[in-house]
């Protein structure tokens, strides 16, 4: 898979996951709202990196194809929020779950 494909893999992937359960403060929660490592099983609502770092695992991409990801989210994130810091972005008081998705739309479409 060429290395735009795959990031935009990733992302899609990332977006799917967040639109199934979105969190921030941690990379990952349990159906229950308890802190769990991103990579395990019980894993149901992440945050942007969270579930970036989900999509890498579960699609074998290496770390090449994350970075150019997060380098894109964090390119719409700074047209969004005036930084490219997507931790920050993630976790911002009142965030909503739909300014993270759209973030990760702008991402994936800026990648043509």
């Amino acid at each position: 898979m060429e290395t735009k494909e795959a990031v935009k893999k990733l992302l899609t992937d990332a977006k799917k996951l967040i639109r199934k359960g979105w969190t921030f403060s941690d990379y990952a929660r349990d159906k229950d709202g308890t802190s769990v490592y991103f990579y395990q099983p019980e894993a149901c609502r992440f945050c942007s990196v969270g579930a970036m770092k989900r999509a890498t695992l579960d699609n074998n991409f290496g770390n090449c194809v994350y970075e150019n990801a997060y380098t894109y989210l964090g390119a719409a994130v700074r047209e969004v929020n005036g930084n490219a810091n997507v931790v920050a972005f993630n976790d911002a008081p009142n965030r909503k779950k739909k300014e993270v998705l759209d973030v990760f739309s702008k991402a994936i479409s800026s990648i043509g």
